[in-house]
């Protein structure tokens, strides 16, 4: 057994090991290679993707990204802007090889002067290792299963009676929904997402993260993108990434003078509509922290006693070297609200808009 790094030639066997390896969507989407160009390409980050592989080829995989930033600690990553399903793969789940992926990202990150690893929430099966060479869980994630497996009314009857209400509100009111059918329509959801993370206390992604994930994942239909509008104008959207059997929310935006029209509803029922139609057995509503507003609008959807699928407790991962809990990267943080308060409060639009990918890039989540 060796290890190497991959590079763009290894991709489709990569793509394949991942596939092959990896039960479901929920631990294979954000692991293949395209999540990794997208991070290239859109931030410069430099990837360590660890191969492990015999004379038969590839019997392991680790991605990761190594994080440097001046204004928190390096860092590697598996990997930024994911709430889980990443970490190490490893074939028929032999753990002397995930073994020996762990070792040697702990050696590339001491080699890196990193001073923490942090896995998005990894396989269960790898837990128990992770968990003796040091890894730890710090706080509280979960996300949100939506089952695409019953008929569209029992799904409508489970939801929340304010889940229902809204939908209802927003289509009265004449929200309309359009399909973004190319790149262009990315552009709209960055115009839009500039404004909501300004409102959110959180620096912006960059233009070029938005275009890259067209780039990377449209050809393979792994992105579709909605925009509701009002009155001619864009006023929220919801991007979401179909894969396997599973269609993932990446993401949504909202300007927050409309929040009384309630578009984000009436978004989502459209893309869990066109879902169930296409055959896809879930829905991924996405990570969010317990106390969180996030939470208690993904839980209307999910129904009383979660009689609409199940939400399920995710494993953030961090192995310290060299620092403590408390430079954790983590929104839940207090030294991380108390800039975030900051940023929405002191800083000037223009600026959050300037520096603001800039900043994004350092924090990486």
């Amino acid at each position: 057994m060796r290890l190497r790094l991959a590079d763009e030639s290894d991709a489709q066997d990569w793509d394949n090991f991942i596939i092959e390896n990896n039960r479901s969507a929920f631990f294979s989407l954000y692991n293949l290679f395209e999540w990794r160009r997208i991070l290239q390409n859109a931030y410069g980050y430099n990837s360590y993707y660890l191969i492990a592989e015999n004379k038969n080829g590839i019997i392991g995989c680790f991605p990761l990204i190594y994080v440097k930033s001046s204004l928190l600690h390096n860092r590697l990553i598996s990997l930024p802007f994911t709430d889980h399903g990443c970490g190490p793969s490893v074939e028929r789940q032999n753990i002397k090889v995930l073994t020996f992926l762990l070792d040697n990202a702990r050696r590339l990150a001491i080699s890196l002067k990193a001073r923490s690893i942090q896995i998005n929430s990894p396989q269960d099966y790898t837990l128990g290792s992770l968990s003796y060479v040091g890894y730890k869980r710090f706080y509280d994630y979960f996300t949100f299963i939506l089952d695409l497996n019953q008929p569209a009314v029992r799904l409508w009857a489970n939801f929340k009676k304010q889940v229902r209400n809204s939908i209802k509100k927003a289509e009265k009111s004449g929200v309309e929904v359009t399909l973004g059918y190319t790149k262009e329509s990315m552009k709209r959801v960055h115009a839009i997402h500039v404004n909501n993370m300004k409102r959110l206390g959180t620096p912006p992604h960059s233009k070029s993260f938005f275009l890259e994930m067209w780039n990377q994942m449209q050809p393979k239909g792994h992105i579709r993108t909605y925009l509701a509008r009002y009155k001619g104008q864009d006023i929220a959207a919801v991007v979401i990434f179909p894969h396997r059997e599973s269609v993932r929310w990446g993401m949504g935006v909202m300007l927050s003078e409309y929040r009384w029209l309630n578009p984000m509803y009436l978004l989502l029922w459209e893309a869990i509509n066109w879902s169930k139609q296409k055959g896809y057995q879930v829905f991924d509503m996405g990570g969010s922290r317990a106390d969180s507003g996030n939470f208690d609008f993904k839980e209307g959807w999910i129904g009383k006693n979660q009689s609409n699928g199940k939400i399920i407790k995710l494993n953030h991962l961090h192995l310290l070297l060299g620092t403590d809990e408390t430079n954790i990267v983590s929104v839940g943080n207090p030294r991380y609200m108390y800039l975030s308060n900051l940023w929405r409060k002191c800083v000037p639009f223009f600026i959050a808009n300037s520096i603001g990918p800039y900043l994004r890039k350092q924090i990486a989540m």
